[in-house]
């Protein structure tokens, strides 16, 4: 299987919640497009932090790491260019990442409810299907 650079950043954006290290091309290719987004939204070496994205409420997360997230997954192509998230791509994600079947169950159901993405606030829900313990 060949990995697009869109996997890629979904991965490493959903591995902060999930027990995933990516590694290697995979990574690599992460980063260079994860550096892109940063740059579009005046990141500093702070901001790179993945364990904000763990130890905030997605509700208070800042409005520059919501469009960072947003920016990730448009990227990838988890977002089309209407907004909506892609289920094939989502499928594609959860399937790299080490959550056991009920919490792959959990995140899918709970990712069909969002209707689309279009302001970086509305990546919120996006954090929360990762983060919530249950349905």
């Amino acid at each position: 299987m060949v990995l697009d650079k869109g996997l890629i950043l979904s991965i490493l954006i959903a591995s902060v919640f999930a027990d995933f290290e990516p590694s290697g091309e995979l990574l690599e290719k992460g980063l260079q497009i994860g550096l892109k987004c940063g740059t579009k939204y005046n990141f500093e070496q702070k901001d790179y932090n993945l364990d904000i994205y763990k130890k905030t409420v997605p509700k208070d997360l800042s409005e520059k790491h919501l469009c960072f997230l947003k920016c990730f997954w448009f990227t990838d192509g988890a977002i089309d260019e209407k907004g909506f998230l892609v289920s094939e791509r989502l499928d594609e994600i959860l399937s790299m990442l080490k959550f056991d079947n009920e919490d792959k169950k959990r995140i899918t159901a709970c990712l069909k409810k969002i209707k689309s993405i279009n302001e970086c606030a509305d990546f919120i829900p996006i954090v929360e299907c990762f983060t919530q313990k249950e349905s």
